[in-house]
């Protein structure tokens, strides 16, 4: 009989969201590894994306009945709409004792029937649950009063101290229920795991009798995807055409402001030259109107999302990618950034200095704008986009299946030795 690995994750393929991706790919490579492969998410994952290729037939799924309305996080365009909104931040306010905006509010019960039921029926000895979401960390951590497993908690993004999922202006008294989860699922786990080394450090400073059970585990890359597309040395151009693919953050209006300003300011031989495509997974009418205002509405192009092999083929079109980060996301390595990498694509990161800044300099991987850089100094970096450009750097270590290796052997030892 093969050995069980449940992997509980709120977002999950086909549903193209972000947060699942990351654990997609684990469940792949426990699955070629042997391995028995259950994954628990949101109804809301059971859903049809055309432009997705996922395929999750190789594991067992189950599926939460989730109540929470997504429209509760877009914006509210007219007044019925508003009111709407108010009544259901009332309703929340009374539901929850911490923050209104965790999607897992409402799941405690059926999270933790379903997570039972498939640890005892399928004898599972290794429980991985990612956040956030972060109350789903805490309702599965609770059962490790009553049953027998492992668990490893992986938080993708800051909890309690961060400035998301409403915490930034939350009350001292919804903070610290929230904060009594946060060390409940730290003394409960076995394991805590984060792809960000400023989680990591800021989790072994607060947490310091905790600290041999948490680990960096960095956003992965797919080596059989990244091996068709990856570009050899001869391959690589000294253009200017330029890709951008996913989430457009906080900011980016007063980004693609600056950006517009600077592109009309270019030479006219650089003008001719320039281009940027951005596949953009939320909607972008707004920023559309920018462009448009500049007329540069044929050289900055918005495009819808497409798959992700349809994207890794399209990357090797382009000379380099074009990546604004708001501050809060300055130490996040996440995984577009490593896709890049492991394709030799350069890149021009725009935002706060912090560790994504130092590890694209460091590693001659890209260059490093703040954004009141942006407008005088963009023309100068895109035009020596390949200058010493580390075409030989070593994406192995972030290879899935290396990562995988090393979330296994962590599972198996013993917390009382060093990892």
């Amino acid at each position: 009989m093969k050995e069980g690995i449940l992997i509980v994750s709120y977002t999950f393929p086909p549903n193209p969201a972000i947060g699942g991706k990351r654990w997609y790919k684990f469940a792949q490579e426990f699955f070629n590894k042997g391995f028995d492969v259950h994954v628990i998410s949101s109804e809301k994952s059971n859903v049809h994306f055309a432009k997705n290729d996922s395929d999750i037939q190789n594991f067992k799924m189950y599926y939460l009945k989730d109540n929470y309305p997504d429209w509760f996080f877009q914006r509210q365009e007219n007044l019925l709409q508003r009111i709407r909104y108010k009544l259901f931040q009332y309703y929340l306010l009374i539901k929850s004792k911490g923050t209104i905006f965790d999607k897992s509010l409402f799941l405690q019960h059926e999270a933790q029937h379903i997570v039972r039921q498939v640890i005892i029926k399928n004898n599972i000895q290794l429980v991985i649950v990612t956040s956030p979401p972060f109350y789903l960390s805490s309702f599965v951590s609770q059962l490790k009063r009553e049953i027998d497993f492992k668990l490893i908690c992986d938080l993708r993004d800051p909890w309690t101290w961060g400035e998301s999922y409403g915490y930034k202006n939350l009350s001292t008294q919804r903070l610290s229920h929230d904060k009594n989860l946060e060390q409940n699922v730290v003394f409960n786990c076995d394991y805590i795991i984060s792809p960000s080394h400023s989680i990591v450090h800021h989790l072994k400073n607060f947490y310091p009798a905790h600290q041999n059970k948490i680990f960096h585990i960095p956003h992965g890359v797919d080596n059989s995807i990244v091996s068709r597309s990856a570009r050899k040395n001869d391959k690589l151009k000294t253009g200017l055409k330029f890709i951008y693919a996913g989430t457009l953050y906080a900011e980016y209006d007063k980004f693609l402001e600056i950006l517009c300003k600077s592109v009309r300011g270019f030479s006219k031989e650089r003008l001719e030259q320039f281009s940027f495509d951005i596949y953009a997974l939320n909607s972008n009418d707004q920023y559309k109107q920018i462009v448009d205002k500049w007329m540069l509405n044929e050289k900055i192009c918005f495009h819808e999302p497409i798959s992700e092999k349809q994207l890794i083929e399209k990357f090797n079109e382009y000379d380099g990618s074009i990546i604004f980060f708001p501050t809060k996301y300055k130490n996040f390595l996440s995984t577009k950034f490593i896709e890049l990498i492991a394709l030799r694509i350069p890149i021009v990161y725009v935002g706060e200095h912090g560790d994504v800044a130092t590890f694209l300099e460091s590693k001659k991987l890209g260059f490093h704008l703040e954004l009141n850089e942006l407008e005088t100094e963009l023309e100068q970096t895109i035009s020596c986009i390949m200058d010493n450009y580390n075409v030989n750097f070593d994406i192995s270590d972030f290879h899935f299946s290396a990562l995988t290796d090393k979330i296994l052997e962590m599972s198996k030892r013993d917390m009382n030795h060093d990892f």
